[in-house]
């Protein structure tokens, strides 16, 4: 069994392991069209991109697979400082079904860990099951709202406001803009929007009103997994997707626990709180600490230890951003 770095020549197979052995199919892409920010098709998959996959190989033949996404998140520490935590996002964990059980998906996150930790990188983040990845040392690490909308609350709650709407296609001004209004968040490059746009899962939605700007990514036709910027546009923005004549009869808008509370995030959770039918608390993701570090405000070495930094970076996680 050898694990190594993905490459160029491999991509193409590796792609096709991950499709198959999440029972997709080959011949449907989904990787490449549905997570075009972690696995985007090799016809335009960079070098670095493709060097963020690692393979297992038996024979010369690739049997599994998967992403390790350096991340960086912009969070604010207890005392009110801004600090850069160097994340590391795991996912597309795979094994072709007749090589399962030889220890196939263990090998890749041995190695996961170690090229992370040679990175400097000492906090990793993944979506998965719980009991296949604590023993590998990861623990819940945040927590998620889902408000379901009710329309007469949101028509009460958008009367006069009038707001312009467009589609994303190109132009990232605007929503990186109001993106980089959160206080906490991960950073994304201009090709990483690029990337996310690509995807034909998620619409994403930039809107203009007298009260400033938003943003919300639709993903199918009822999963609004990112909705940023002022509140009141929010609000307009989440009618016209009612209104637009796509068949929407529900949408559940997915939103951060806030623990940080800060004025602007906590005015989005107020405005959606308002505007629901009912509201569930659901498991953020998967998160593992590899590597103390000294960050003020926070007992160090192990600041992964402690569930308030925890909770403090996880608010900003969106689920759009999920490997």
């Amino acid at each position: 069994m050898e694990i190594v770095r993905c490459t160029k020549d491999d991509y193409s197979e590796l792609l096709d392991v991950f499709n198959d052995s999440f029972e997709y199919g080959r011949e449907s892409n989904w990787f490449q069209r549905f997570m075009t920010h972690c696995t985007p098709g090799p016809d335009i998959a960079n070098t670095e991109e493709v060097g963020h996959h690692l393979v297992c190989k038996l024979d010369g033949n690739i049997v599994g697979g998967l992403g390790v996404y350096p991340f960086d998140w912009d969070v604010v520490t207890s005392d009110g400082n801004p600090f850069t935590v160097k994340g590391y996002k795991i996912g597309q964990v795979s094994c072709l079904k007749q090589y399962r059980g030889r220890g196939v998906m263990s090998a890749l996150m041995k190695k996961a860990a170690e090229d992370m930790w040679e990175q400097n990188r000492f906090l990793g983040y993944l979506n998965g099951d719980k009991s296949r990845y604590k023993h590998f040392g990861y623990g819940f690490g945040g927590e998620t709202l889902v408000f379901s909308i009710n329309r007469r609350l949101l028509e009460e709650r958008t009367k006069g406001v009038e707001v312009s709407v467009k589609q994303v296609i190109d132009d990232i001004t605007d929503i990186n803009a109001a993106y980089e209004t959160l206080p906490s968040r991960a950073q994304r490059s201009e090709h990483y929007w690029k990337r996310q746009l690509l995807r034909e899962d998620v619409v994403w939605y930039t809107g203009e009103s007298k009260h400033g700007k938003a943003y919300l990514a639709l993903q199918g036709k009822d999963n609004v997994c990112e909705i940023y910027g002022e509140e009141n546009t929010a609000a307009a923005i989440l009618l016209w997707l009612f209104d637009k004549g796509n068949d929407v009869k529900s949408l559940n808008v997915k939103y951060p626990y806030n623990t940080a509370k800060t004025s602007d995030t906590h005015r989005m959770a107020h405005m959606l709180s308002y505007i629901s039918g009912h509201v569930t608390l659901r498991p953020l993701g998967l998160m593992c600490g590899i590597k103390g570090v000294v960050v003020p405000g926070f007992a160090s070495p192990a600041i992964y230890e402690k569930e308030e930094f925890f909770g403090a970076m996880c608010a900003w996680i969106s689920e759009a951003d999920n490997a």
